[in-house]
């Protein structure tokens, strides 16, 4: 959510480890679009992301890029990797939680968090099998390349 970022003092991430999570706009654009009516390339972020990456590469930061695709594939593999990135032991339960929301949700989890809140794990990666709305492809023509960037980055 990169849009939460704009105007400000990024030097606090000097003390965290940031991570980014990425979807592939083919599958993303279309979902959001569910809820937000016309999306905009800054509604999505791909962009923003970009500028992130740059901004965090020099205060001399790596960021690490999880590509939601590869967790949903292999969760215990990406999360393991990711444990071992920030010098963190993996643990089991990490794959499983309690259904229901959590008070760091924010105001959106309305929003956004349904299927979430109804879960208590991953769900296996499904093929979206629905064509691309032809009204989106010029927004997917303008993610795409950013998307390209950042998948190169993605924990593998």
């Amino acid at each position: 959510m990169t849009h939460h970022l704009i105007d400000l003092d990024l030097s606090f991430m000097k003390e965290t480890t940031n991570i980014i999570l990425t979807r592939d706009p083919v599958e993303m654009i279309p979902s959001f679009a569910k809820v937000i009516d016309n999306p905009t390339i800054n509604d999505l972020g791909y962009e923003q992301h970009i500028e992130l990456l740059n901004d965090l590469y020099k205060m001399n930061l790596k960021p690490i890029v999880i590509d939601s695709k590869k967790l949903l594939l292999n969760p215990k593999k990406i999360l393991n990797k990711l444990c071992n990135i920030c010098d963190i032991p993996f643990e089991e339960q990490m794959l499983q939680w309690k259904s229901g929301p959590i008070k760091e949700d924010g105001v959106w989890a309305k929003y956004w968090y349904t299927n979430i809140h109804k879960s208590t794990g991953f769900v296996k990666y499904k093929v979206k099998t629905s064509p691309f709305p032809n009204r989106l492809k010029p927004l997917l023509e303008s993610c795409t390349s950013y998307y390209e960037q950042l998948i190169e980055l993605a924990i593998k």
